[in-house]
């Protein structure tokens, strides 16, 4: 995968962000957060370069947000 970036499993994204996968569920239905490539009918990945930005972009702040709402 010479040149395409990495790719990040669902559960590394959440791993990184602390949360669960209800929110990350809830994260992608937001307008603004990376949403997943499908690779195949079972795989699904998220660009690293886009979660990082959407990191830096958000310091967390969407993600707090719906942990309040829950």
């Amino acid at each position: 995968m010479s040149g395409l970036g990495n790719y990040l499993k669902p559960e590394e994204v959440q791993a990184r962000l602390g949360i669960s996968r209800g929110t990350l569920e809830s994260l992608i239905e937001t307008e603004g957060f990376p949403k997943p490539i499908r690779f195949s009918a079972r795989t699904n990945r998220f660009r690293e370069a886009d979660v990082i930005q959407w990191i830096e972009n958000n310091e967390n702040g969407e993600v707090q947000k719906l942990d309040q709402a829950g």
